[in-house]
Order: structure tokens, then sequence, then C-alpha cells
């Protein structure tokens, strides 16, 4: 929004002829079948309005922007059940907006499923539907995408007062530069479109060109009083996902910066010299000189370029140095030391990429059921707007705290019988028939056998279960059961329209323990217990993956319990996770201490997770759910290893893994950020 300060150069307008070639060189594919498509335009209904949230007003009430920022466009749609993959609708782009910050993006529905591609043509955005539509009805959604003011048609003395889709707006262009602020600003080169345009495999298409032009504006005079300067030494320094090329040719030239003193008012004594004093990929220097009495008012600038892998994808590192794949949600940060005969300015400004992106989503008859096994309560799963809120794997969003689908399981006292609940939800869209709950475990004798009630039946099979609805059984695990215990449990239905068949699973696991905990530790101590001397705490860890399918780039949720089975307070207690190929998503933690759910602060230092427990009586645990976000470039196996501590005694250690699925690159994102 506008402020105060000078801001940013304007930009010069790029005509959209180049983005045009360009998105025709990248063509997703669908130009065939446009050929013999149709254009369902008149029979979509589109609404188009500017989004001036956050936006400052001016003096008569209207929105106010310089010329240099972008706008943000929103559109809602439907289109017609008639509707075919390959048809397409399109939406005019108001007269006074360039299109030069366009990427194409998909717009997905919940489940990331393709509904339709957004492209430009000339003046029109045009919606491409997928074979989605050949599946759903009631086909609908948005799109959301910032573009640029066409400066061209601007007035260049006096504020614009402009709508735009129905919008009364001012645009005010910038001033130019007078030489009393530096300042540091950035483009992409030659449009954002060109420069981070990827091919199907994700990798940039303009590699062997700078993608970024770096540019800082300089002080005419400096100090306090002010005096005039003749050489500046610049010390400018790349964010993360940047870096500087010092490539030079066979003079000596320096083609991968092209560092440029660039004149706005030329003073007394020419243009000033600039020489490269030393270049880095993390670091370089440049310096400027002048005749003392020279006033020009002038600006430096350089290239830029994006880091990337070894096959040419952008990457970047986060703040705990892991590394991930695409562009970086927070943009290009960029900043410079400059000093003037001694006296010194800090500058820094970040590009961003234009944010865009978009939903769809459709009625269609989809067969689904889930089954979760556990010990203790639970509320079911969470359902919104009549959709199941389900996980990027495809699990509930928030499992029972008594899910124990993994080795080593529930702790069971020894000679205790233990009751599990099985809940069966129809998480899909369609009625469910010949609903059938089975579990492995009983006829192994650990288990009785499951009694299940839908609407006061316990005949199965079960008819009716309709979308959304859920139903229980019980069962008991016997005391003296055979330890360590795994058992499966299992349903399956068809669908009552479609006649699809559809089945869901869950593990359950326990084993038993010893009363009173031993004392003496055998000769191979398990890594996860240390044995105390009386009185003194003794703590038990264990770790189980909670995410069933995790594919590289989605979540992976972990669970960590932690018990005192000492015979004295644990004080303070540290519970540490390792960050191995994933990010901690977020810096509070779930935990559940003292008997209740709690939201607790993370503390990430050299790629660990950890939350401190201000004390553990003997008999308590503390239960921490921990949300990942895997690397894009996470393979096979992963292993995730968890600590527990306490002052005087050992670390007790913990380890769980779960197969990465590889990214799923046929759907792509939304471009954001």
């Amino acid at each position: 929004m506008p402020n105060t300060n000078p801001g940013p150069v304007a930009l010069l307008w790029r005509p959209l002829s180049l983005l045009v070639a360009l998105l025709a060189a990248l063509s997703l594919g669908v130009a065939a079948t446009q050929a013999v498509a149709s254009d369902v335009t008149a029979a979509a209904q589109v609404t188009t309005t500017l989004d001036t949230d956050g936006v400052t007003t001016g003096p008569t009430g209207e929105p106010t922007y310089w010329d240099w920022e972008r706008v943000t466009m929103r559109v809602t749609w439907a289109v017609p059940d008639s509707t075919r993959s390959g048809d397409h609708f399109t939406v005019p782009i108001d007269p006074a907006l360039a299109a030069g910050s366009f990427i194409p993006f998909d717009l997905l529905d919940p489940e990331g499923a393709v509904v339709a591609r957004a492209t430009v043509s000339g003046n029109l955005l045009v919606f491409t539907m997928t074979s989605y539509v050949d599946t759903h009805q009631n086909v609908h959604g948005t799109a959301f995408l910032q573009l640029e003011f066409a400066l061209d048609r601007l007035s260049t003395t006096v504020p614009n007062v402009i709508t735009v889709y129905g919008t009364r707006i001012r645009v005010t262009h910038n001033a130019p530069p007078t030489g009393e602020w530096d300042y540091k600003y950035a483009w992409w080169q030659p449009t954002e479109t060109a420069a981070t345009s990827r091919d199907e495999r994700g990798v940039l298409v303009q590699r062997t060109k700078a993608q970024i032009r770096w540019a800082i504006q300089l002080k005419t005079r400096v100090g306090s009083p002010l005096r005039d300067w003749s050489t500046l030494t610049i010390i400018d320094t790349p964010a993360s996902g940047t870096h500087f090329s010092c490539a030079r040719d066979g003079s000596g030239t320096y083609t991968g910066l092209r560092p440029r003193v660039e004149v706005s008012t030329l003073g007394s004594g020419g243009p000033p010299a600039i020489a490269v004093v030393s270049c880095a990929p993390d670091r370089l220097v440049l310096r400027v000189t002048k005749q003392l009495t020279d006033r020009g008012v002038y600006h430096v600038t350089f290239d830029g370029w994006l880091d990337t892998d070894a096959q040419g994808r952008p990457v970047y590192r986060d703040e705990v140095g892991h590394v991930h794949l695409g562009f970086h949600p927070a943009g290009y940060g960029n900043s410079a030391v400059l000093d003037y005969d001694g006296w010194t300015s800090t500058v820094a400004n970040a590009i961003t990429r234009a944010t865009q992106g978009g939903t769809g989503v459709g009625d269609r008859y989809v067969p689904r059921v889930d089954i979760e096994k556990y010990q203790g309560e639970w509320n079911g799963i969470t359902f919104v707007d009549g959709r199941a809120l389900l996980d990027e794997a495809g699990q509930p969003a928030s499992l029972p705290a008594g899910d124990f689908d993994a080795a080593p399981g529930l702790d069971v006292a020894a000679g205790a019988a233990t009751t599990i609940t099985l809940r069966i939800t129809n998480t899909g869209g369609e009625v469910l028939n010949q609903v059938r709950v089975t579990d492995a475990g009983a006829a192994a004798g650990d288990l009785t056998t499951p009694v299940c009630t839908l609407r006061g039946s316990t005949a199965m099979p079960f008819d009716g279960l309709a979308p959304g609805e859920s139903f229980t059984c019980t069962l008991t695990l016997r005391a003296g059961f055979t330890s360590p215990h795994r058992d499966v449990a299992t349903v399956t239905a068809v669908g009552a329209t479609t006649g699809a068949p559809v089945t869901d699973r869950d593990e359950f696991h326990a084993f038993t323990t010893a009363q009173p905990p031993v004392v003496t530790p055998p000769t191979v101590t398990p890594p996860t217990v240390v044995v105390a001397d009386t009185p003194k705490p003794l703590l038990r860890i264990r770790k189980v993956p909670v995410t069933r399918r995790p594919w590289a780039g989605g979540r992976m949720t972990w669970r960590v319990v932690v018990r005192n089975v000492g015979r004295a307070t644990a004080r303070p207690v540290a519970v540490c996770d390792r960050l191995v190929k994933a990010s901690l998503i977020g810096r509070t933690a779930r935990v559940r201490y003292v008997g209740k759910w709690t939201t607790m602060r993370v503390r990430v230092r050299s790629g660990r997770a950890c939350i401190r427990i201000p004390r553990l009586d003997p008999g308590q645990s503390v239960t921490w759910v921990i949300t990942t976000r895997v690397s894009r470039i996470a393979r096979g196996v992963l292993v995730n290893r968890a600590t527990a501590s306490t002052p005087g005694r050992p670390t007790v250690r913990a380890e769980a893994r779960r197969r990465v699925q590889p990214f799923p690159g046929a759907v792509r994102p939304a471009v954001t950020g």
C-alpha cells in the first residue's frame, strides 16, 4: 500500500506479445482438444471483483495504489452440467491491467484433483475444464490472481482515478528519484512469467539468463550536516534461494552480473564508474567512484540468479538448513551495506511472486468408508459442509488418542482386560450397503467377537449407512493375552448406487508390562528403558507413526509418549524429535499432559524440535503429537528418532519408521507466494 517514503521506481510495462508466445511454447496439451471442444462462456456463471482488503483509502475514499503495486482479482464461477473435458470459458482482463506477472495454474478440488487449468490469451483469462467435469455435476469454484497496472494507460502527471471491475481506485505514479533517499528494489527479467516458468518436469525454462535484476538507489549527499562523497563500497548479500553468478568471459567481464550505474539525473562529472571488487555466490562487493562535487542522481543495477538443483529445478533452504524443492514461499530477500566514504547505510528488500490459485468442486457418487480401532474416548471424524475432514494421506485429520496402530502399542497391566472400540464411518458421498466388520484377532482367542450396533440393530451386514453416518462396535482384549499383540480390523461395504465395493482396515497393537517395574537391568539394556535406583525417576519412551501413507511433500504426523515408571518425580523433562528430511509445521505442539490436551511452545534448533515438561510425577505420562512437512525430495524409508531426558538420568530414545511415497508430481499445487 502507499506510504510517505519513495518506493521502487515504476517498471516499464512489457507488452503481452512475449507472454502469449511463451504460453504457446508451454502449452498444457489441450490445444488439440479445444479445437473440437466448446466455448461455454455464455452458459457459465462468472463474477469478477477487485479485492481491496487492506488497501489504504485516498482523500476522497478510493482505495489507493502505487503504480508498481499489483492488484488482486477474484473470480467465482460455475459451469453447466453439460460441460465436458476440454470445454473452456473466458474472463476479460480489465484494460487498465496487464498480465506480465501471470503464471498458468491449476484449480484443485479438496482432494487434489485438477478441475480446470487457467491460462491467458491476449486480454482474456482462459479456464479449460479437465475430465473432472465428466464424472461430476454442479462443478463450480473460485480463482484469485494478481495483475499489474498497464502503465501506458495511466497519466504521468496527476493521480488516476479509474474503475476496475466495478471498483473505483486511485493510482499514484511513483515520483522520480531525487537522491535524498537510498533504497533497494528488484524486478523479474524479462517478465515474471518468463523468469519463473517451468516445464513438465519442474525445470526452469530460463536457466541460462539471470531471473532477477537488483537495483540500489544511491544518495546524492550523506551525513549530517550533508556532505558529498566520491567512493561508494557496496557489500551485497543474497537470501536463501538466490545467488550471484561470478562467470567471466575472456576479457574478464562479469557476464553473470552485468553491474551498471544507471543515470536518473546526470551530474557535473559524467556517469560514475563501477567495478567488481570481489564476487562469490553468497557475497558481492562493488565499488562506485565519481567526482566529489558530482551531485547527479544514480542507481546501481546487477543480476541475481535463482538456486536450482542438478536437474535445474528451483530450490531453497529453510531457517534450519533443510532443502525444499520449489520457489521460496516468502519470496527472495536481499540486503546491502553501503559505505559512502565512511558513512554507512543498510538497504534491503525482497522480490515476491504474484499470488494466484484457485479451487473447484463438484458432486459425484463416490463410495468410501473408514474404520478406526482405539481404546478410550473419541468423538469421531469431523465433517465440514458435509465433507469428511481428512489429511493429505486420506485419513481423519484428528485420530483418537488411543489409536495404537503401530508397535509397541497400548501398555496393558499384566492380568488386566481392556475394552476396545471400533468406529465405522461413511466418509464418501454414497449410501453404503452390506456393511460388515471383522477382526482377525478374534479367531486367535485374544479378542472377543465384535458387537456392532447401527440404529438399534446388531445383525450384520448392515444396509443404508448414509454419508457422514457412523456406528461403533465393542470388543474386549482378554486378560492374559499373548504379548506382544497385533490384530487387524476390517470393514467391507458396497455402494448402494454404483455397486462399487469399498474396504478399509486398521491395526491395533498392545503389550504387557510386569509390575512393579524391573529394577535390575538386563545384560543388554533396551534403548528405550533407563533403569534407575530407587527412589529416582525412570523414563520410558515410545514413538509411533500416525500417518499411514505419507508422501514426499505432504504431512507426516508422529506420536511420542513419555512415561515416568519410576518412584520419584522427574523435573523438568525435555522431549525432543530429530527432524529428518522434514520440517516442523508451526511452532506450537499439541500435548496431552496431566490428563488434558494443551498447546505448548516448540523450540527448534539444529534440526531438533523440543518441548519442556515442568514435571512428570511417578505414573504420569505426556503425549506429544508432532506434525511435519516431509521434504519433496525424500525417498524410501523415513527414520525418525525421539529422545526424553531429565537431569541426572541417562537420555532414553525411541525410533519409528514409515515408507515415503514419491511426490505426486501429476498434481501440481496452485502458484503461491
